[in-house]
């Protein structure tokens, strides 16, 4: 199940390249920018509560996780453009999703696959944005994705190490 909620996941990125930018601006346009940023902030409550839904998290590991996770969330919401936010708020969640499908095969290793799948998904990301008429492609981009994805396969690696290491 969680195998086809990474390729699910990997089509939205993709596919969002069309669209995402002009929903953006949509919701600044009738919430305003605060307002916006408020919503984006919402979804991750929801977040953190399947995060420790885990009863076998040890208080040191939840403490562990929620540090990565607020680093992560205070880098990427430091940004002065909510598209870059969400680039690696997006990237973060496909890094979680290798590493809740491969981590206990590859172990710690999910940080550089997940990083090696960041790359090269937000590398075609970024490619299809250039044939896009209102879309610029940017590698600064491509460095979110790859920053986000080792970012959500950390927390997730973090999160379940007890089922990782004997």
């Amino acid at each position: 199940m969680l195998k086809i909620a990474l390729y699910i996941w990997i089509a939205f990125i993709i596919s969002a390249a069309f669209y995402a930018r002009q929903a953006l601006e949509c919701a600044r346009d009738l919430l305003g920018g605060s307002a916006t940023s408020l919503l984006m902030w919402s979804a991750f409550p929801a977040f953190l509560l399947v995060l420790f839904t885990c009863k076998s998290h040890s208080k040191r590991e939840r403490a562990l996780t929620l540090l990565l996770f607020a680093v992560g969330l205070g880098y990427a919401f430091s940004f002065e453009r909510q598209e870059e936010t969400m680039h690696l708020v997006k990237y973060g969640i496909l890094g979680w999703l290798l590493a809740a499908n491969e981590f206990e095969k590859l172990g710690w290793k999910c940080l550089a696959a997940a990083a090696l799948l960041g790359c090269t998904v937000s590398s075609f990301d970024e490619t299809v944005q250039f044939a896009l008429p209102y879309r610029v492609g940017d590698l600064r981009d491509v460095l979110f994705g790859v920053l986000g994805s080792a970012w959500g396969a950390l927390i997730y690696g973090v999160s379940r190490r007890h089922h990782a290491i004997p």
